[in-house]
């Protein structure tokens, strides 16, 4: 889903919600709430988008990464052999918006030099799949990547794709969310090397601190 898409529905969403709340705060004698009558189309339009806006099962399946993390993050510049950087970070997770999104704050040193990082995942109930949106000191974009969960519902993976600066060209990412435990977390990222086959770039390991 386009950044732009996202954000318009978000707001036609808001405005919608405005003109219903202000057609139930007054009748024509203007001063009673007016509850739509049953079975009309405001009614209807009512209900549609409080079933969207619902937080449910899939979004519960996220209740294990809220909290506070120590993390330790590893890097490979390439394909095989061990991570070429190593660096300890910390990652805080809180529900959001009635616990409709998780909102991620990262903190860590990459290269010497302080990272934050800022995030948000949830689950569309309209396109039924999870989202994640994500920006950090590293880029003045975002980045928005979106998928499924598998049949336990603890291994997320999500694709998506990003502006390289290096090429200037768009490059296509894959991100492996793997629940653990209520303690413990796996969060690996995917990219295509030099050849064009997919390896790891990075891996966050996270535990409750």
């Amino acid at each position: 889903m386009k950044l732009r898409e996202w954000l318009l529905g978000a707001a036609g969403g808001v405005a919608l919600a405005l003109a219903a709340g202000q057609a139930m705060s007054q009748d024509k004698d203007g001063g009673k709430p007016k509850i739509p009558d049953p079975g009309s189309e405001m009614e209807k339009m009512m209900q549609a988008y409080a079933k969207a806006a619902e937080p449910g099962p899939n979004h519960k399946r996220l209740d294990p990464l809220a909290g506070n993390w120590n993390c330790l993050a590893r890097f490979w510049e390439g394909p095989g052999g061990g991570p070429q950087h190593e660096s300890k970070a910390t990652y805080k997770r809180t529900w959001i918006l009635g616990g409709r999104f998780l909102q991620d704050n990262y903190e860590s040193q990459f290269m010497n030099k302080p990272f934050s990082g800022f995030g948000l995942m949830g689950y569309d109930n309209q396109k039924k799949h999870y989202v994640s949106l994500w920006t950090d000191t590293m880029s003045t974009g975002f980045m928005i990547m979106t998928g499924e969960a598998d049949a336990t519902g603890k291994v997320i993976t999500l694709t998506g794709e990003m502006d390289d600066p290096v090429t200037g060209q768009l490059k296509k990412l894959k991100s492996i969310l793997r629940i653990e435990s209520d303690a413990k977390n796996i969060f690996e990222m995917y990219e295509p090397g030099s050849d064009g086959k997919e390896f790891k770039s990075f891996e966050i390991v996270s535990t409750r601190g």
